[in-house]
C-alpha cells in the first residue's frame, strides 16, 4: 500500500494558493506555521490560518521560525511549547505536530516536543519512505536540487541503504517531481505492504522558482493514480500502530 503525505513550511501567504490548488485535487496535507518570522518573512494572519485549518492539518514551528540549534535550551523549549499553545488558540483545533526550522535540532528538543504534547515531530530527512514511532522522515523538497546536493544529503546521514535504492532514480531524472513519479514506479513493483511517499517544501519557495506547473503536474499524478492521501497526523498514526 502507498500512501501520499505532504507538507508546507513557514506559513507564507501563498500558503493560500497552495491551499486551492491541494483542494482542486482533493489531497490532504499539512502545514507547519510559525506564529512570526525572524526572517523577515511574512507569515498568513490568524484569519488566514484558520482558514487552512478548515481543510488541512495545521502544525507548530515554533514561534518566530527560531533555528533551535542556535538557541538557548530554554529558549527551544519555549519556542516549541508556547507556539502549541498559540497555535491551538487560533485555530481552536488541537496541534500534533511540530517542525524544526531548517531540520536543525538536537536530541533534548525531541525530548521538549513529547513533554509539550505533540505526537510527532518532522524532519527534513529526505529519500525515506517510512518512519519511525517518533520522528517522520520525507522523501523529496519540491526544489530541483543537483544531483551532487542529494548524494551530499544522503551520505552526510549514512544512508547507504537509500543511496543503493535511489542511485539509479538520482541520476536519471533533473526534475524533483520527475523524480517523484519514478520512486513511486518502483515501489508499486516491488508491492511493498507500506510505503510512505512525503512531499515537503515552501510555498513562497515555489512562487520564487515559479514552479506552481511543476508542483500541480505532479498532484494531477498522484490523483491520477488514486494514491491514498493523508495528513502527516495520519501518517503518525499508522507509524505508531
Amino acid at each position: 500500500m502507498i500512501y501520499f503525505t505532504s507538507s508546507w513550511d513557514d506559513g507564507a501567504p501563498d500558503d493560500i494558493k497552495l491551499s486551492e490548488m491541494l483542494l482542486k485535487y482533493d489531497m490532504k496535507a499539512t502545514f507547519f506555521i510559525p506564529l512570526a518570522n525572524v526572517e523577515n518573512r511574512d507569515v498568513v494572519t490568524p484569519k488566514q490560518m484558520e482558514l487552512i485549518a478548515k481543510d488541512f492539518e495545521i502544525g507548530a514551528h515554533t514561534v518566530n521560525h527560531k533555528y533551535l540549534t542556535r538557541i538557548t535550551d530554554e529558549e527551544a523549549a519555549y519556542e516549541i511549547r508556547q507556539s502549541k499553545k498559540e497555535m491551538e488558540i487560533i485555530i481552536n483545533k488541537p496541534v500534533h505536530g511540530f517542525c524544526f526550522p531548517g531540520g536543525k535540532h538536537r536530541a533534548n528538543h525531541v525530548a521538549y516536543i513529547f513533554e509539550a504534547g505533540y505526537k510527532y515531530a518532522r524532519t527534513n530527512n529526505m529519500f525515506k519512505l517510512t518512519n519511525n514511532e517518533k520522528l517522520m522522515n520525507t522523501t523529496l523538497q519540491t526544489f530541483n536540487h543537483s544531483k551532487y546536493t542529494y548524494f551530499k544529503h544522503l551520505l552526510k546521514r549514512g544512508y547507504f541503504n537509500e543511496i543503493f535504492q535511489h542511485a539509479t532514480s538520482i541520476l536519471s531524472n533533473n526534475e524533483w517531481d520527475k523524480l517523484m513519479v519514478d520512486i513511486i514506479a518502483k515501489q508499486k513493483k516491488k508491492e511493498a505492504k507500506e510505503t510512505v511517499i512525503h512531499l515537503w517544501g515552501h510555498s513562497w519557495e515555489l512562487e520564487e522558482n515559479n514552479s506552481w506547473n511543476q508542483l500541480e503536474r505532479f498532484l494531477k499524478y498522484v490523483k491520477e493514480n488514486q494514491i491514498e492521501s493523508k495528513t502527516n497526523f495520519e501518517i503518525a498514526q499508522l507509524t505508531s500502530r
